[in-house]
């Protein structure tokens, strides 16, 4: 996996939604804050328990985005650089920091107070469904999660990353 910083000018996911109108992907970018050249955060475990020892001195970007997608039989591009709005912990990481921004106003310096700078290295990024209403039946394929150029996320088959999560009955 490459290496990629928050100044890089694309991000795309191809996604379709089988079902109900829901929300695409979550997109989750972790950073190497203490520059060790490693991502060692436990993201999720601090989604459930914020505790600064669970970021193991990095932190994460969770880009989410602002509107449902419709169901479309085909693939749909979606452009997670300019139509997300991302979140992370603050620089103590007790909480959630309070830049609710596309990417681009991090690529300017807006979440430096939160300890991620223009120059902050990505070296995790993870594609999610679940943890709210949002996805309730959520039935969608992801393939081809790109970033700053480069391919993340492919399946060399072509036979696409399936996400199906239920959340009622």
């Amino acid at each position: 996996m490459s290496r990629a910083d928050t100044r890089q000018k694309s991000m795309s996911v191809m996604a379709y939604v089988a079902r109900n109108a829901c929300f695409p992907p979550l997109v989750l970018l972790g950073i190497d804050r203490n520059m060790n050249g490693r991502y060692e955060a436990d993201d999720y475990a601090w989604q459930w328990e914020p505790q600064p020892a669970k970021l193991h001195g990095d932190t994460f970007l969770q880009c989410e985005p602002t509107a449902p997608q419709e169901p479309d039989p085909a693939f749909v591009l979606v452009d997670v650089r300019d139509t997300y709005f991302c979140y992370g912990p603050n620089l103590a990481g007790t909480t959630y920091g309070l830049t609710y921004a596309p990417l681009p106003a991090y690529q300017v310096g807006l979440g430096t107070l939160d300890g991620i700078t223009p120059m902050s290295r990505v070296l995790a990024l993870k594609v999610h469904v679940g943890g709210s209403p949002n996805w309730a039946s959520f039935s969608g394929l992801v393939d081809r999660v790109t970033m700053a150029g480069a391919t993340w996320i492919d399946d060399p088959r072509d036979s696409r990353s399936h996400f199906e999560v239920v959340t009622s009955r």
